[in-house]
């Protein structure tokens, strides 16, 4: 893991950028939660949050909680993140929203290559994607841009800068969304 914040609440960061680290079992970037009473991580804002891999087959912002304690109501202004151009590495999302991310909010980022099944995969509910842009195709790129396995969630003026480039669909909402 490349940054790990845990029961975090009321912070701000800008400009941060993390880099080629992580593996297939250790994301970039994680936000989670403690399982002590009352211990969620909350209210941050990250500005111009930037995950770029080199050939890494990790996830690159994975928003974690568990049943005691959410990852609840982030705030991602202009959050980036960039698998590898030429392999499509990463092979699974590129942000992925575990159930217990719930209220988190996403402006204006760009999300691109990736070969997982979507390049953002969102289990948890209440979360919003405002003018996020989906695309730049690799040589094997997503099924879809986004998936969501729960909800309810929202997605506002999606950008697809390619919407040719998914093998399946450019959003899907599975059963229960």
């Amino acid at each position: 893991i490349g940054l790990a914040l845990k029961s975090l609440f009321d912070s701000h960061f800008s400009n941060v950028y993390v880099e080629e680290c992580g593996d297939s079992t250790h994301p970039f970037f994680t936000l989670d939660s403690t399982t002590t009473a009352s211990d969620t991580l909350n209210n941050c804002h990250f500005y111009n949050l930037h995950c770029e891999a080199n050939d890494q087959d990790a996830i690159q912002l994975d928003l974690l909680g568990n049943s005691t304690n959410e990852v609840i109501g982030n705030y991602f202004w202009g959050l980036k993140v960039h698998g590898n151009a030429s392999s499509g590495n990463p092979a699974r999302p590129l942000i992925r929203l575990g159930q217990y991310a719930t209220q988190n909010v996403f402006y204006a980022g760009e999300v691109s290559y990736g070969k997982g099944s979507s390049q953002i995969e969102c289990g948890g509910t209440r979360n919003r994607f405002h003018a996020q842009k989906f695309g730049l195709a690799s040589a094997n790129p997503s099924a879809r841009g986004i998936q969501f396995t729960a909800g309810p969630n929202s997605l506002f003026e999606p950008y697809f800068i390619n919407s040719n480039l998914y093998t399946t669909a450019c959003i899907r909402f599975d059963a229960g969304a």
